[in-house]
């Protein structure tokens, strides 16, 4: 929990394209929420984040939707990834990297799909931060639902070139990124 405690303070580190804050219905976990609108990682809606420990943090998708499905009826294999990969981010801010995770970029993702994920209940995402070096970090992940495997990750993230001790050097705001105010 003293990772989830300590983020507090970097909420202004978020460079203005995520809005992180305390859920108000979910104690201990947070909502990580893209600022700018109109973006591909609206497609899975909100998602809450907490701390599992050093170097764990624990990424859930509340609510699957019709429009996650493929024609099996299952949840589509592309929308898995998609919260995989956001997962890897947002997982390893709370387990460690920090702003690092943030404009950092997926060099490699591997994944194993073990059984289908359905559309009738939240999807979990256990991320891990396994190693890193100065400028690489290496995860890996479990996607679950309703206690059960769904699929197993491991990704290898080149992490951002600066940090909040050297916030002149981070890169200019997307066009239309901006604090939530």
């Amino acid at each position: 929990m003293t990772i989830a405690l300590n983020v507090v303070p970097y909420l202004d580190a978020l460079f203005g394209l995520v809005d992180c804050r305390p859920h108000a219905d979910h104690p201990g976990w947070f909502q990580w929420e893209p600022v700018r609108r109109g973006l591909f990682t609206e497609v899975l809606g909100p998602l809450m984040v907490r701390s599992e420990g050093p170097k764990r943090a624990r990424v859930r998708m509340l609510s699957p939707q019709v429009s996650h499905l493929n024609m099996a009826n299952v949840l589509h294999g592309g929308m898995l990834l998609t919260f995989a990969d956001m997962a890897l981010f947002c997982g390893s801010f709370f387990g460690g990297l920090g702003e690092r995770a943030l404009g950092g970029q997926t060099v490699q993702l591997d994944v194993h799909f073990l059984s289908a994920a359905r559309v009738e209940t939240t999807l979990d995402a256990l991320v891990e931060l396994v190693h890193e070096t100065g400028s690489m970090a290496f995860l890996r992940a479990q996607l679950d639902q309703a206690g059960e495997s769904r699929a197993t990750i491991s990704a290898l993230m080149r992490k951002a070139p600066f940090s909040r001790g050297d916030a002149h050097s981070a890169p200019p705001l997307p066009g239309g990124c901006h604090k939530k105010n």
